[in-house]
């Protein structure tokens, strides 16, 4: 911890250090590693973390999609 900054609260000192919250950081990786299994990164079976939706709805083709 840098002394100098102990008065300020966690939002602010992550500001004065130019850094992202833990939430955002875990956030992050878990997309990473979402990416790593879907395309095959990961020798995990993306089953055992996603299922694929039953319907296909897709917004392409609606008429406001252009």
């Amino acid at each position: 911890m840098i002394r100098k900054l102990r008065k300020y609260c966690y939002t602010d000192r992550l500001k004065l250090l130019d850094l992202t919250s833990l939430k955002d950081r875990r956030e992050r990786s878990d997309m990473i590693e979402a990416y790593k299994i879907l395309n095959g990164k990961e020798h995990i079976d993306s089953g055992q973390f996603f299922q694929v939706a039953d319907d296909h709805y897709s917004l392409r083709g609606h008429s406001l999609t252009g």
